[in-house]
Order: C-alpha cells, then sequence, then structure tokens
C-alpha cells in the first residue's frame, strides 16, 4: 500500500503553466525528444507533463525563468530516460561511460563551438545551455556544467550496480544518491529563479547542510517509493530506497515501504527543526540583514521545491500508467528475520 507522502507547505501553481506548457512541447518535438525512439511519443510526454512539474516546484519563477526550467527539466529527464533505454535496457557500460563524458562538451563555458549532437539529449542539451546559461549567476554558470555531469555519473553508478547485481547498502544509497541525484541541480535552478547563488561558506557548516541533505534524502525517497513498480518491477532496476531497505532489512516489501515512509517523515521533520536555529545561527554569524534575507529565499524555495514535487506525484501518469511489459518482482536476496537488521539500520540513518 502506498503510504500518504505529506509535507507541511501548501503547494501552490505558477500561473504561467500554460505558457511553459506549450513551449516546452514545442522545444521537445523539435529537439526530437518525441519520436518514441529512446525518449517519448506525444501522449507519454502530455502523461508525465514535467512543464507542470517545473510550475509546481517553481511557484515564483517569471514567465521567461520557468520556460527556461521547463526546458532544463525536460532535457535532464529525457536524459534520464534515454539512458535506459540505450544502456541500462542493452547493459552496455562502455558505451554509457562515453555518453555520459561526451556531455559536457555542449555546455561549453566559453565561446567555442559545441560537436555535433549524435541524438536528441546532445541537442537538447546544447540548446537549454545556450539560451539559459547567460542569465545564471556567474557561480551557478561555472559549475552547472558538473551537477549536470554528477547526476549523469548516477546512471553510470546504478548501471554498474545492476551488472553486478548488487543491492547496495541502505546507508551507502543515501549518501551517493545525495551526490548524484540532481540535488545540485534542484538547488541550482532555484538559485536561477532568486538570481543569486548564497556564498560557499555558509554551506561549510551550521543548519545550511543539514537542510540540504534533509531536502536531498526527502525528495530521493518519495521518488523511490512511488517509482517503486516503474522502476524495479518493470525496469528490473536494483537501484531503489525500497529495495535496498528491504534487502538489508530482510523484511517484506510492505515493511520496507513502511521504512522507507518513517525515514522521509523524519527527514521532513528535520528540515522543519533545522529552519528554527536559523535565527540563532545568523546572530552567531553576524550575518548582515540582506544575507539572512537571502539565505530566508533559499529556504523558502526548498520548501516550494518539496510541496511542488509532492503534489506532481499526486497527478503525473508517469508511475501508474498501463505498461505493455508486466511488471515482475525481482528475487531479493539476504538475511531473514524480521527486525534485527531493521533495527540496526534505522540506528545508523537516524531517525
Amino acid at each position: 500500500m502506498l503510504p500518504d507522502l505529506r509535507v507541511p507547505w501548501p503547494a501552490r501553481m505558477n500561473p504561467h503553466v500554460g505558457s511553459a506548457r506549450r513551449h516546452a512541447k514545442d522545444w521537445a518535438r523539435e529537439m526530437g525528444m518525441l519520436s518514441g525512439r529512446g525518449t517519448w511519443d506525444e501522449a507519454t510526454f502530455d502523461s508525465d507533463d514535467w512543464p507542470l512539474f517545473a510550475a509546481l516546484t517553481h511557484p515564483e519563477a517569471t514567465k521567461e525563468q520557468l520556460c527556461g526550467i521547463s526546458l532544463w527539466d525536460v532535457c535532464l529527464l529525457a536524459l534520464d530516460d534515454y539512458f535506459v533505454a540505450a544502456y541500462k535496457d542493452t547493459r552496455d557500460l562502455a558505451g554509457a561511460t562515453a555518453f555520459v563524458e561526451r556531455l559536457r562538451e555542449f555546455m561549453p563555458l566559453s565561446g567555442r563551438r559545441v560537436p555535433v549532437p549524435a541524438n536528441q539529449v546532445e541537442r537538447g542539451l546544447a540548446d537549454v545551455w545556450a539560451r539559459t546559461a547567460p542569465g545564471m549567476p556567474p557561480r551557478l554558470r561555472d559549475r552547472f556544467p558538473d551537477h549536470v555531469v554528477d547526476f549523469a555519473r548516477g546512471n553510470l553508478w546504478e548501471l554498474d550496480n545492476t551488472l553486478r547485481d548488487h543491492v547496495v547498502d541502505p546507508v551507502e544509497y543515501l549518501d551517493q544518491r545525495r551526490r548524484t541525484a540532481g540535488t545540485e541541480l534542484s538547488t541550482g535552478l532555484a538559485a536561477y529563479t532568486l538570481g543569486a547563488a548564497l556564498p560557499d561558506e555558509l554551506f561549510l557548516s551550521g543548519p545550511l547542510p543539514t537542510l540540504v541533505t534533509a531536502f536531498a534524502d526527502s525528495v530521493g525517497l518519495r521518488n523511490d517509493i512511488h517509482s517503486y513498480r516503474k522502476e524495479v518491477e518493470l525496469e528490473r532496476d536494483l537501484n531503489n530506497g525500497v529495495v535496498a531497505l528491504r534487502r538489508f532489512s530482510g523484511g517484506g516489501l510492505q515493511d520496507a515501504v513502511d521504512l522507507a515512509h518513517a525515514l522521509y517523515n523524519a527527514r521532513i521533520d528535520e528540515f522543519q527543526h533545522t529552519t528554527t536555529r536559523l535565527p540563532a545561527y545568523f546572530a552567531e554569524q553576524s550575518l548582515d540583514a540582506t544575507t539572512q534575507a537571502s539565505v530566508l529565499r533559499h529556504v523558502k524555495a526548498l520548501e516550494d521545491w518539496m510541496a511542488g514535487d509532492n503534489q506532481w506525484y499526486r497527478v503525473t501518469g508517469r508511475y501508474t500508467r498501463n505498461w505493455t511489459t508486466p511488471p515482475r518482482e525481482p528475487a531479493l536476496g539476504g538475511p531473514n528475520g524480521v527486525g534485527t537488521s531493521a533495527a540496526r539500520i534505522a540506528a545508523r540513518m537516524r531517525f
């Protein structure tokens, strides 16, 4: 049974969602992403509704910003789905590695020409970078290509696990997912809408690193719960938090889902509690009023993102459509005996 995943913040809709939908669909068609070869057809694109995702996670973005963010969301999820079709399904690690390492060439920081795109992902990446990079804060623009490549390398890590039939420890899984699941991309696009990135030193200690980690874990766990049937039963992918928890707890599927839900709630609670520490942190660090306001805007952007993400899962057809291939539940080996391993994992993951 799917648990009731909630957040304490209301989801809000960006009023420019209609413009974003039209713009993103025209763009995806122009980039070759709606051909049905490796990415989507038009019906699947409409069902997933990535422009709605952008509108819910960035409710205060301007029309221009939202259209740009929508293109990034479409491009990055096209990358994800193309990787599955081209490399995960064929178990082509060498081809996948070459694909990922080539991506940076389509996001030049200088004025050099990009290579001729070999597929719809490279074509889209080159185009969306040229459209949006000039409007990014300079520090974000310098780092954004690294964030995209890290996101893509997460697929390599997953493919390697699949080829070795390896289910990672839940603690290792969450730690790796924070670095490869697009957290930096999400926070970076939030900074894009706000027009400035926070100083690096604020993320070295204090409440902000805790907020970002809680944000990343809650987003990842929510995705793993919703996507279990698609990723695990259909695609035979072992890279899912529910799988990791089930493998190392020795319990049943519902036990693992409930444990993932408990971890999700713990991260949401941790995020809320950490925000109460911000006034004391501002005083301790003697932060000026401008910096304090900037931090609070970024925190609000993360809350908006989590609320919008949660609402999008309630309406998207990405995880509820009828697939032509019947779902198959993977065989999960490992220890048996409910309670022993689960208690150990929970202690290590800090409820």
